[in-house]
Formats: structure tokens, sequence, C-alpha cells
């Protein structure tokens, strides 16, 4: 086999190698009350066991929608700075908010769960999508006000390399936390959607972690792979 035929066959296997699985490894925690005004004894045991897994993998970010983010309390299709890393956008049905006035019994439209808090993230039908400029391994939140089992098949969706669906608790009014974690994962996460159908349902004590500080492993192999082919080309040109 020619030589340059040979590097370039090595810098494809690197390549190769280098490039993200196609299956993820995530690790979910569900745990739901159904009727009840607030979370309760399952909630908030998935959260806890949750928590106890993140901080193994990395430190623990939270948001809990209180001040400095203010309540508009009217719901539309809109992207809304949480934070320097983190944005939630709203699409499909009348959009995201950020709320601190109920809209009528919490086991049907959710509320606050932050501890002496009083706002959280109003999700108004549709899609809620947080977005985060640092990739993320884990992800989890309380929803309130689930509705599934009236409306359908409620769902967390992301991306670890391939697309991932978690299914949120069927319940008919109540509250739930649903978590994930990923570290074993090949690419990292940069965006979490949250998808309630026709529901109304809140979202609160959001917790996501750690921020990634170095570029994803697909863009290292994309680059990896330009600089050998780019290589080998040099060399060709020389040996002629």
């Amino acid at each position: 086999m020619p030589r340059t035929r040979q590097l370039l066959l090595a810098a494809l296997v690197c390549c190769l190698t280098l490039a993200p699985s196609a299956f993820g490894s995530a690790t979910m925690f569900i745990g739901s009350d159904p009727g009840a005004s607030a979370p309760g004894t399952n909630s908030i045991a998935a959260a806890t066991a949750f928590d106890t897994a993140a901080s193994s993998i990395g430190t623990e970010s939270f948001i809990t929608f209180e001040s400095p983010l203010v309540a508009t309390n009217s719901a539309a299709n809109q992207t809304i700075t949480l934070n320097a890393n983190v944005s939630v956008s709203g699409s499909g049905g009348l959009g995201i908010d950020i709320s601190n006035t109920p809209r009528g019994s919490a086991i049907y439209f959710g509320g606050n769960t932050t501890p002496g808090g009083s706002q959280w993230l109003d999700v108004d039908a549709g899609t809620a999508t947080f977005t985060f400029v640092r990739p993320i391994q884990y992800f989890g939140a309380y929803l309130g006000g689930l509705q599934g089992s009236n409306v359908g098949q409620e769902t967390i969706t992301f991306s670890d390399g391939s697309s991932q669906t978690v299914n949120i608790p069927l319940l008919s009014s109540g509250f739930a936390f649903v978590g994930f974690t990923d570290a074993n994962a090949q690419a990292l996460i940069s965006s979490v959607s949250v998808n309630v159908l026709s529901d109304t349902i809140s979202i609160d004590d959001v917790r996501y972690g750690p921020l990634s500080a170095v570029p994803e492993p697909a863009s290292g192999a994309l680059l990896g792979g330009v600089f050998l082919v780019g290589l080998i080309a040099r060399m060709r040109r020389k040996s002629r």
C-alpha cells in the first residue's frame, strides 16, 4: 500500500475513534405525587437522589426563577435570559412567562416550589427549551400541575449524541420531579426541551451542570481530522 494511502487510512481511523458514540447513557430520577398541590414524598425523594448523583459528577447550579428575575404573568412565545449561561424559549401554545400569580388550583396549574420563594416558570402549552452556552451533563426540575393523562404523554427531550426522550409521569393533576444524569455521554448536552402539549404547568427549582469548559468531543475530532488531512496533502506535494 502506498505511503500516502496508509497515512490517509490512519487519519480516518483516528477521526472515527474520536467521534462521539451514537448512544447515550442517561440515568433517570423520577418521582410523582398525584393530586398534590406541592412536591410531596415521592418528588422530594427523587430530587434528593438526583442531587446526590449530580454532585458526584460536578458542581450543581440552580434556577429558582426568583429575583432578580421579574414576574410578568403574561405568557408569550419568547426567549427569557435566566443567567449568563442559560436562556429559556417558549414555542407553541401561548408560550412561557415568569409567574407569581396562580391561574387556579396548584394541583392543575402548578406553582412555586422554592422554600420562601414566590415565582416559577409558567409554560402555557407547547414547549419550553432551555439552552446552555456551556454544555451540561445533567438536568432536573420540579414540574407542577401535570395533566398528561388528559392531554397525552408529556416528555423531556435532549441530545447526547443521539436523540433522547424522558417520559414525564402521566398524572391527572399534581407534582413530579424529573431529572437525568448523563456523565458517560460522548456528546455534552446543549439544550433540553420540556414538551407539555396542551397542558399548562409550572417548572421550578431547575438544577443543571456541570458547566463545560472544553470543546465538545465532536469539534475536537473534526479539527483533528482537518489537521491530519492537511498534513497528508502537504506530504504528497513534497514527494512529487
